[in-house]
């Protein structure tokens, strides 16, 4: 490899290879493989960096990876987080056990933990939207607890939701407080607030 780093009392670390990728100091048992200008901070135990291009683990993640692709970020103090590959995606503070399997532009906000986003692009689970899951689309967003987008574009989850589901389309909208309501699929289709247990095919 080329000027890659290894910190000080990083006890069992490994770089593989590549350049200028570094672990900080005290990240015991964690690893890059190869890549570019990948980064493990300090205190970060049991970590890996498999490779790709400028990925970052942050200070104190705990047991956590990133594949590969570009610019994916786990931040601070997160536990088995998983991103896989693609470019920009994020595991924000205490969304701990969450996955991005790739696509760009991605977020796990904070304390969206056990939540999942297989791919696509700008598609978020926002604060609190846990066991969650977007498989893919545009833009989509769930803003509460055991959600399910499928795909599609600019569909919506709101807030205070329990176990609701949109399957797919473009703008759809379960508003806030509509447990267990669901979305086949369609255009600018919408169950408003607190429409507990509707369904629009």
């Amino acid at each position: 490899g080329f000027v890659n780093a290894l910190g000080e009392n990083s006890d069992y670390g490994t770089i593989g290879g590549g350049d200028q990728n570094a672990i900080g100091t005290n990240s015991d048992y964690s690893a890059i493989g190869g890549g570019s200008g990948n980064r493990i901070r300090n205190s970060a135990f049991f970590d890996v960096v498999a490779g790709g291009r400028d990925n970052v683990l942050d200070e104190l993640a705990y047991a956590s990876a990133i594949g590969g692709g570009r610019e994916n970020t786990i931040q601070y103090q997160v536990q088995y987080g998983v991103i896989a590959g693609g470019y920009r995606n994020l595991i924000a503070t205490n969304a701990d056990n969450g996955v991005v399997a790739g696509g760009e532009n991605n977020a796990l906000e904070p304390f969206a933990e056990y939540g999942a986003i297989g791919g696509g692009s700008r598609n978020v689970l926002a604060v609190g939207a846990t066991n969650s899951v977007i498989a893919g689309g545009f833009s989509n967003r769930i803003e509460s607890a055991c959600g399910a987008i499928g795909g599609g574009q600019s569909n919506r989850i709101g807030v205070g939701v329990v176990a609701a589901a949109i399957a797919g389309g473009n703008r759809n909208e379960i508003g806030d407080n509509a447990n267990y309501a669901v979305i086949g699929g369609g255009i600018a289709n919408s169950i408003q607030t607190m429409g507990l247990v509707s369904t629009i095919g």
